[in-house]
């Protein structure tokens, strides 16, 4: 049974990166809380405290372990010596989530650089990946049957653990259900163009997930849990009536933008930024009651207004000539597409003069247009006054 263990951790430290161990001296003990704990707040990692679970360990019974920091352990004992699976986390850390969990215990945000590298240290495991390791593991070196128990370590006292029944195969059924439910809640709430419910079932859905990613790294995951969002965002948005174009413009905008993100907190803010954009483009397609035509050019426009972007150019990407294309468009919206097109340029134009110190110039170049002359007398043609003088006169 010695030999099956060995080879048992090799491979699952090989395969998920899980580290097994067994403990039973005194130094043993002692390193492996000098080796894991951060900070004295992880009462797991005191030696008595260690010894006292140990201790109350009941025969052929498995410890799912949590500590105050969210770092996860299974222990059990076997062959009178205490065998630990981990450590792993179930989820991911972004900054927020580090700095939430400091203010909850009363500890230094400035640690949350430290809690960051902290947690990279160890695998990424569901709850269900951990038990079903463990259950294999014990398979292989054991006859004996085990059950699970769990302890909450964020309420662990010296005088008192508080243990229950564990039931991770029930939580994991209960999680997909509710899972589901809240995916088609969201999915709802983009059909509707209902961007403030969406966000909240989208960080319900980001919550849940978490406990329940495999391994991969944290980038890695959070762009595969965006393209899942866009794909139910997408199809939401078809059940909608939104056109093809409009979809594809909003999409491609949110895979490009996760693609370059930098972090766990970017691919979430983008995820947020698209389905705002999903929902204002579904409610506006809704309430205007434009064709599908006139409403993927309008899309187009407002996504694409810093190329340059002329009405043969419009009439070629979508297949008609220019002269059906201004005649329709006039039909239904009462301008012209250059009109249209110029007051969406010149709206972007002055959201920049109040939020940014750009030149005039940059921000010509920024709209799509190269003359910054021409630049001004479009503008002042909307606000009746020139770009500088409308900086100077409402920003702040």
């Amino acid at each position: 049974m010695e030999n099956a263990f060995c080879v048992a951790k090799k491979l699952i430290k090989s395969i998920f990166g899980l580290t097994v161990q067994l403990l039973s001296t005194p130094e043993e003990y002692t390193h492996f809380c000098q080796e894991y704990m951060l900070h004295p707040i992880q009462q797991f990692f005191h030696i008595k405290n260690l010894h006292k679970l140990i201790d109350s360990l009941p025969e052929n019974t498995v410890f799912y372990i949590q500590d105050q920091l969210q770092i996860n352990f299974i222990m059990f004992e076997w062959n009178a010596q205490c065998v630990i699976v981990g450590p792993f986390c179930t989820h991911i850390f972004s900054r927020g989530d580090c700095i939430q969990l400091l203010k909850r215990l009363n500890l230094s945000i400035n640690l949350y650089d430290s809690l960051l590298s902290y947690r990279d240290r160890f695998p990424l495991l569901s709850s269900n990946d951990a038990f079903n390791i463990t259950t294999s593991l014990i398979k292989v070196i054991t006859d004996k049957e085990y059950r699970f128990q769990t302890v909450d370590y964020s309420a662990f006292t010296e005088e008192n653990i508080k243990s229950e029944e564990n039931t991770l195969k029930q939580q994991y059924s209960q999680f997909i259900q509710e899972h589901y439910a809240i995916e088609q809640q969201f999915m709802h709430s983009i059909e509707q163009g209902d961007a403030e419910n969406a966000i909240i079932h989208l960080k319900y859905q980001q919550r849940g997930f978490q406990s329940f990613k495999r391994l991969g790294t944290t980038l890695e995951n959070e762009r595969i849990a965006a393209a899942i969002v866009r794909t139910m965002v997408r199809i939401a948005a078809i059940h909608a009536g939104l056109p093809t174009l409009s979809i594809d413009l909003l999409s491609r905008a949110n895979t490009i933008a996760s693609r370059k993100a930098k972090n766990v907190d970017e691919i979430y803010t983008e995820k947020e930024k698209m389905v705002v954009a999903f929902c204002h483009e579904i409610k506006k397609h809704k309430e205007q009651g434009y064709s599908n035509l006139i409403s993927s050019v309008i899309c187009y426009m407002e996504h694409e207004f810093d190329e340059n972007i002329t009405i043969t150019q419009l009439a070629k990407e979508f297949h008609i000539s220019p002269n059906y294309l201004t005649n329709v468009f006039h039909k239904e919206t009462g301008r012209t597409p250059t009109d249209y097109l110029r007051q969406i340029r010149t709206k972007q134009a002055q959201q920049l003069l109040l939020t940014t110190n750009l030149p005039i110039q940059k921000i010509s170049e920024k709209i799509g247009i190269d003359d910054s002359n021409y630049f001004v007398k479009l503008f002042k043609k909307d606000f009746d006054l020139t770009p500088s003088q409308y900086r100077k006169q409402y920003k702040l």
